[in-house]
């Protein structure tokens, strides 16, 4: 009688026991099952923390999410993610830090490289019809002195009054031509500046996939995105860290889009890609 006492209070303690923890069992249940039975559900996910200085709309962020979700699901043709409004298992989150803000710094380099460029070419060009328009004014002074002069190798009142003309003109051109070329220089010197700052900023950065991070413990499963460039760069980044959501490791094609650094730009992921998840689905290898 004691014993089916005790196997009673044991019974109730264990229950007890799974309803307090539940939920973290259940989440370590799901990570099991997706790492050594992978691609035989759908996995849930629902947005987390979305931080307003990136200045996105919760309805494009949700887009490149689903672009990215449908890349990896024609692959296999199979249902791999589904979005849920609350409660989804990965949680993701947008989270503003050090690398988007070096980001929104390299766009206003960039800007300001780019109108330091149109700027420059201008007053190149400026510079360039200045001195043309020189060399043939130069040509026709150079002429008048030779045509002009007399016999006794002097020259009449008007003679000379046209050629202080041409002179003055020569000099005006000579003028506008070295405040323009003081100008191309310093905007020479502001680019190189610029240039410098870009590559400063630009190398905090790094190739490595920093602009997010896929992670998992007893609590559940997460992407943070910390920094994009552009919608296209966003779904590139999702793209990768979705395939580590799905247990895929990097894989050694430079343009793939699980490849460790992030040097590619296509949004297609490449056969190798696609070999990594169908190998890893349990399906044929695509040729």
């Amino acid at each position: 009688m004691k014993n089916i006492f005790k196997n009673i209070i044991a019974l109730i303690i264990f229950g007890i026991a799974i309803f307090v923890f539940r939920d973290s069992l259940l989440k370590s249940y799901l990570i099991l099952q997706d790492k050594y039975f992978p691609c035989t559900r759908t996995i849930s996910y629902s947005l987390g923390t979305v931080d307003p200085q990136f200045g996105i709309s919760k309805e494009d962020f949700l887009n490149a999410i689903k672009e990215s979700e449908d890349m990896w699901e024609t692959a296999v043709n199979k249902d791999l993610f589904v979005y849920k409004e609350s409660g989804g298992e990965l949680v993701i989150n947008l989270v503003y830090d050090k690398r988007q803000e070096n980001t929104q710094i390299l766009k206003n380099i960039n800007n300001g490289l780019q109108d330091n460029q149109s700027s420059y070419n201008d007053l190149k060009n400026e510079v360039d019809t200045l001195k043309r328009e020189f060399e043939t004014k130069k040509s026709i002074f150079e002429s008048k002195v030779i045509s002009l002069r007399n016999r006794q190798g002097t020259y009449s009142p008007e003679n000379i009054t046209e050629l202080n003309r041409l002179q003055t003109e020569l000099n005006d051109y000579i003028k506008r031509i070295n405040s323009l070329v003081v100008k191309v220089n310093n905007r020479a010197s502001s680019f190189n500046n610029q240039a410098k700052e870009y590559n400063t900023v630009g190398s905090e950065l790094g190739d490595e996939f920093e602009e997010g991070l896929y992670h998992s413990d007893k609590n559940g499963k997460y992407i943070d995105i910390y920094q994009f460039e552009n919608k296209q760069k966003l779904t590139r980044v999702f793209m990768h860290e979705l395939g580590h959501a799905l247990y895929l490791e990097h894989v050694d094609n430079s343009d793939a889009i699980m490849y460790r650094l992030n040097t590619g730009v296509s949004l297609m992921p490449t056969i190798d890609d696609i070999n990594a998840l169908r190998a890893h689905c349990g399906l044929v290898k695509a040729k």
